[in-house]
């Protein structure tokens, strides 16, 4: 058997609740089989990371989901290196 390369796919999310549910729907949808799912929220006050956690309880398919949510806004760039340094590994 010959394992394909990890890959870390990111949803980065921040005041979303209208549409985070359809983009976390479509990732959890991926077929590539060796798959690190992020879903990472930068401090949202609105229901977003709520919506996110229904979505991932009920999540029991192949890919390895984690879910961050981020204590203060950190804007997207300081977002993205807090995902790279410390929950991305494909």
């Amino acid at each position: 058997m010959v394992l394909l390369p990890r890959v870390s796919l990111f949803v980065f999310c921040y005041q979303q609740a209208d549409f985070i549910g359809q983009a976390v729907t479509a990732a959890l949808a991926q077929d590539y089989s060796n798959l690190q799912i992020i879903i990472s929220d930068d401090a949202s006050s609105d229901d977003t990371y709520r919506l996110v956690e229904s979505i991932a309880a009920q999540y029991c398919g192949p890919h390895q989901l984690t879910l961050n949510r981020n204590v203060q806004n950190l804007g997207i760039g300081r977002h993205f290196i807090h995902i790279m340094d410390n929950l991305a590994d494909g």
